[in-house]
């Protein structure tokens, strides 16, 4: 593989030698030369005819060099970002026909069926859990070699463990960062097909990062007894405090980090899944969630539990029962931002 990379970079920089010549050919610097002490006769002579063509010559003298250093300079850098823009270290290889449907001998065999085998090292310390998002690259291939998706080329991806098909989680649960392993996941442990139910599949996968998700509270299907009761029938408890200052008013439009669980405590929705906080019009929510977010200050974090009586139907896809928030106050935004378009008369 090294050794294709380097012929790779070698016909890279014989066709920017190429290019270069034919940059330079209407630039022909061979027969250039500074002007020597016989150009310079005429200036002493006073011959003014002369003296200006020299100074002619002497002139393109300097810009055609000038250019020539230029077009070789462009030449070395495009050369050096190739070169460290190429990876010196082996890739990884696809997987052969043959070992789409047969994994080698030295793979892993796990109890549940899947089949795994590091290709690569990786540099973390810790595994994933169910409850980590976990930042990847990945291709994936079906057992007769077609590739069905892939995020090389492209952005990683960010996906829930908990979220995601069960041999897609528990061979991702077996990672380090920095690793790359190969994953032969079985029919019942596979992606799903909307047609025929889950597929068997092979994937490349790379680990990059896990972003942790909050841990839900202890207090699940009841609020913690030291939480405030709020007048709409949120209890809210403080888990870290903010800078102190200003609130959001009833009307205020505010940046947040949040996380909701059900009362079994399964990550239903989190920001930290798509790795950005979420704008909220504070008049434009349920007017529990809103009234709980106007006794924040900024920076600070709280735990929600909402009763079904005070979300029902309010909240897009709200689990039945108590809806348990983390929230955390990001910023708090001009009035102006998000401002809500006036419906048209017409």
């Amino acid at each position: 593989m090294k050794n294709r990379n380097v012929s790779r970079m070698l016909e890279a920089y014989q066709d920017l030698e190429v290019a270069l010549a034919w940059s330079l050919q209407d630039l022909d610097t061979s027969g250039l030369r500074p002007p020597t002490d016989g150009d310079s006769v005429s200036l002493q002579a006073g011959r003014a005819e002369e003296s200006g063509q020299v100074a002619i010559d002497q002139r393109e003298y300097r810009m055609q060099k000038s250019c020539s250093l230029f077009l070789r300079s462009l030449f070395c850098a495009f050369t050096a970002v190739y070169l460290l823009g190429s990876p010196l270290v082996a890739e990884v290889a696809a997987p052969t026909a043959e070992e789409l449907k047969n994994p080698p001998a030295h793979a892993e065999r796990h109890a549940s069926g899947l089949v795994s085998l590091k290709l690569e090292e990786g540099t973390g310390k810790r595994h994933p859990d169910p409850n980590d998002i976990a930042r990847v690259h990945f291709t994936g291939w079906t057992l007769e070699g077609a590739v069905f998706r892939t995020t090389r080329g492209d952005k990683p991806g960010s996906f829930p463990l908990d979220k995601v098909f069960p041999g897609w989680s528990e061979g991702i649960q077996l990672m380090v960062v920095g690793e790359k392993r190969r994953l032969w996941v079985p029919e019942h442990l596979g992606p799903p097909n909307a047609r025929s139910g889950p597929n068997a599949a092979v994937f490349d996968v790379e680990l990059l990062d896990i972003l942790d998700l909050p841990e839900p509270p202890a207090s699940l299907k009841k609020p913690d007894p030291t939480a405030e009761r709020l007048p709409t029938g949120t209890f809210s408890k403080q888990i870290e405090p903010g800078e102190g200052g200003q609130k959001p008013g009833p009307t205020g439009r505010v940046l947040l980090h949040y996380t909701l669980w059900n009362e079994q405590g399964t990550t239903l929705d989190s920001t930290f899944n798509r790795n950005r906080p979420t704008a909220f019009l504070l008049d434009r929510v349920m007017p529990a969630f809103s009234e709980a977010v106007q006794t924040m200050t900024l920076g600070e974090s709280r735990y929600l539990w909402i009763p079904q009586f005070a979300h029902q139907g309010q909240w897009p896809n709200g689990p039945k029962g108590m809806m348990i928030f983390e929230i955390k106050l990001v910023r708090i935004l001009p009035e102006s931002v998000l401002q809500p378009q006036e419906e048209s008369g017409e």
